[in-house]
């Protein structure tokens, strides 16, 4: 069913002379990256690299540091709003 869908989005895609760039598709993938998430069939979960790594930023030493991590928070925040609401 799922290789039908995708042979007529290629087929709509053709038809407006739109064209697919292979090297930038994936296939028969359980989950992907998009848009530093991961998307699954059970749905759209934080790239757990992603939280390792801020996990193990050093603490901020400086009011500068501290401004980044405090813009940092509040784009992670209202990320995860997103998702939450299905908006990602």
């Amino acid at each position: 069913m799922h290789l039908e869908h995708v042979k007529k989005a290629f087929e709509v895609l053709r038809q407006h002379q739109f064209f697919v760039k292979f090297s930038k598709c994936a296939f028969g993938l359980q989950e992907l990256e998009y848009l530093r998430h991961i998307v699954t069939p059970q749905g759209v979960k934080v790239d757990q690299n992603k939280i390792t790594a801020m996990l193990n930023w050093p603490r901020p030493t400086n009011v500068s540091e501290s401004e980044i991590c405090s813009q940092l928070r509040s784009y992670c925040s209202s990320s995860h709003q997103s998702i939450k609401e299905g908006q990602v």
